[in-house]
Parts: structure tokens; sequence; C-alpha cells
């Protein structure tokens, strides 16, 4: 199926700026000069998916999965696993155990390839 080899190279190349990370203990420069062309690169369907995280810990870390919709534009989902990123993720109380129930990933459409491409869209 070509949606699933899209996906799995998307997660290759996430894993692959992941390595780097660790490996190099690099800047935020060093991490952009990997991310930039590889955001440039994915195809008309294609995704990527880019580890980040809010503090230098990791304790609040988070996924960005890029997925290209065309030749303009990217769907950009932000998917936290618990922590502090969930608390700026819609949520709602059960109404049987009572318990807080949070939409793990927010997606936003039509965000600009060239928007994306640009290293300076990742700076904070």
């Amino acid at each position: 199926c070509r949606w699933s080899q899209l996906a799995e190279e998307g997660f290759r190349l996430g894993l692959e700026l992941l390595k780097l990370l660790k490996a190099e203990k690099g800047s935020l420069f060093d991490l952009l000069e990997q991310l930039v062309p590889m955001v440039a690169a994915v195809p008309p369907g294609g995704v990527l998916v880019v580890p980040a995280a809010h503090a230098p810990s990791g304790d609040s870390s988070f996924l960005l999965v890029l997925r290209r919709d065309d030749d303009s534009t990217f769907s950009v989902s932000v998917a936290a696993s618990g922590g502090a990123p969930l608390r700026r993720h819609p949520a709602r109380r059960n109404s049987a155990s009572g318990q807080l129930e949070y939409a793990t990933s927010l997606v936003v459409r039509g965000v600009p390839r060239d928007r994306l491409a640009d290293s300076a869209f990742w700076f904070p």
C-alpha cells in the first residue's frame, strides 16, 4: 500500500533526526540544517515524523507529523503522549469515570509548504 510506504519512510526520517540529536548534541541550527531539506523533499501524500520537546530535559516531548497534502500545503499534527503538552489539547470529562479524556493530537491544515521549508519558521 502506497500510504503505508510513505508513512514508514516518514517515521524512518524522523528516527534519523532523533539519532542526530542524541549523537551530536547539536544546536537548533544543526537540526534545522537536516530538517529543512527533509521537509522540502516530502512528496505530495508523503509524511515526515519530527520528534520535538518543550524543554531540553525531554519530559514534555511530542511528535510533529507533517503530511504533504499537495504541491503547496501540509497538514501538521501535534501528537502528545502526556505531561505538559496535553495541557494545551482539548479535553472533556468522562461522564462514567469522571476522568479527563484528552484529544492527544491537534491537526492544522493548509500550512504553506514554503513556510515549513523555511528555517525561520522553526525558531522559537
